[in-house]
């Protein structure tokens, strides 16, 4: 009985130490920063070129996405937390006073996944503020330089 009970103790403290994977889990995205001068810039540049329109009329987030110490900007239209249908998210990277974007979707809500793809987190977007099973993944497309559904990257997969 004694022999058992005492490789149990050490069998355990080795699956535990060496087959522990870290856990994951989903971040939400607070919006409302204040983004600094340059960036602000920036921001009011591109969206009055590429959206017409203005960043007033968005909400910003500052997130690092990339764990690079530099946090990118996602915007989420102002109007979208009393809204019912989804609204215009977009995912910006800003560096040396120039943006780019990395992305556009629609979603009621967006959290960051648990999940990297080429080193870059995944995002979630909620289509529906009440099912949290009706989301869209966006991960990473490496070759793009932008994020994509994921459905989209695997689709183009199996064409090439």
């Amino acid at each position: 009985m004694f022999k058992k009970s005492a490789l149990a103790f050490p069998t355990l403290l080795f699956a535990l130490v060496f087959c522990a994977q870290p856990s994951h889990s989903l971040e939400n995205i607070v919006f409302g920063s204040t983004l600094g001068a340059s960036a602000q810039i920036s921001a009011s540049s591109f969206l009055k070129e590429d959206f017409q329109t203005t960043l007033s009329a968005y909400e910003a987030a500052r997130v690092d996405l990339n764990d690079d110490g530099i946090d990118e900007i996602i915007l989420r239209e102002t109007n979208c937390r009393n809204n019912s249908a989804p609204c215009a998210h977009i995912v910006l990277a800003h560096t040396n006073d120039q943006i780019f974007k990395l992305s556009e979707f629609q979603a009621k809500y967006i959290m960051l996944a648990g999940t990297y793809s080429h080193g870059i987190r995944d995002i979630l977007a909620f289509r529906d503020k009440k099912n949290d099973y009706n989301f869209d993944l966006y991960i990473w497309d490496s070759h793009k330089g932008q994020y994509k559904l994921e459905l989209e990257k695997k689709a183009a997969k199996v064409e090439e």
